[in-house]
């Protein structure tokens, strides 16, 4: 029986090497779509009027930390 050589699949594949002047590029592209995502969720949840009542946010908030283990871990 012939042996089989295994194929390195990450040897043959190349990481393209970005230099400074495309970090920097990437960097502020991503920055600016945080940016915008965040501003059209707060402008979104401002279009929602039961988002309105602070009783309400403070449940919401509760329930999902609580629901994440969040406010268990900060417990200990």
């Amino acid at each position: 029986m012939a042996k089989k050589s295994k194929s390195n699949f990450h040897g043959k594949v190349r990481k393209h090497q970005l230099d400074h002047t495309e970090r920097v590029l990437l960097v502020i592209i991503g920055v600016f779509g945080f940016i915008l995502f965040w501003r059209g969720l707060a402008i979104v949840m401002g279009d929602i009027p039961m988002l309105n009542n602070p009783l309400f946010l403070v449940l919401i908030g509760f329930v999902l930390m609580y629901t994440s283990g969040l406010l268990i871990k900060l417990g200990k």
